[in-house]
């Protein structure tokens, strides 16, 4: 019995010397980790501007009124971000990192910090950036947040982002509408086909209903 004890005391003993030794180790390890530890860093930032070149290399390939979407993370200390012809341009408070786009671009690029759903269009020749949600209209948004001037008069409210109809007016008739044409079917302002999309008298001229 006195043997089993001395064991088991023994046992004991021993793992924590062993847990002390694993603790003297881990400890400057997790110190240092820590010490060095950037959330966000220039691959980061190289990597954000690679997933956008490679959303407009395919469009452009595609062709003329091809878009895609395209999710980017954005860092705390982003400090600036800037589209010049085809380069576009992330500054930190670290570092600046560019990327030449396989066409010139045209556009806002987010600059506020987290997860981004870029929109990116190609009208033929340049490649244009809008986001839905940064209170700003773009592209061919007819209202974002707070710019929503053009949704009229009455309970007309601007669509949020995610909703399929994000970014553009909710209607009931075509006259709700800057355009003068009201998509029946989502209750969404939009542009005008041809003649028929608009009220009797009237007709289609770029996108909008005339009369």
């Amino acid at each position: 019995m006195l043997f089993s004890l001395r064991k088991s005391g023994q046992t004991i003993m021993d793992y924590m010397i062993f847990v002390g030794v694993i603790m003297l180790v881990l400890i400057p390890l997790l110190v240092l980790s820590m010490t060095n530890f950037k959330p966000y860093n220039t691959n980061s930032l190289s990597e954000t501007l690679e997933v956008v070149q490679d959303s407009i290399r395919q469009i452009s390939v595609l062709g003329a009124q091809t878009s895609s979407q395209v999710i980017i993370h954005l860092p705390l200390h982003l400090l600036d971000a800037r589209v010049n012809g085809k380069t576009i341009t992330l500054t930190t408070e670290e570092d600046t990192v560019s990327l030449d786009m396989p066409i010139e671009v045209i556009g806002v690029f987010p600059r506020d910090k987290g997860t981004h759903y870029l929109k990116i269009y190609h009208n033929g020749s340049n490649a244009f950036l809008y986001e839905c949600g940064n209170n700003k209209i773009e592209a061919f948004e007819q209202c974002d947040g707070k710019e929503n001037n053009l949704c009229g008069l009455g309970a007309n409210v601007c669509y949020t982002p995610g909703d399929q109809r994000e970014c553009r007016c909710s209607c009931t008739n075509n006259f709700e509408c800057a355009t003068n044409y009201c998509d029946v079917e989502t209750h969404a302002c939009g542009y005008c086909d041809d003649d028929d999309d608009c009220s009797p008298g009237e007709i289609c001229q770029f996108g909008k209903c005339i009369g």
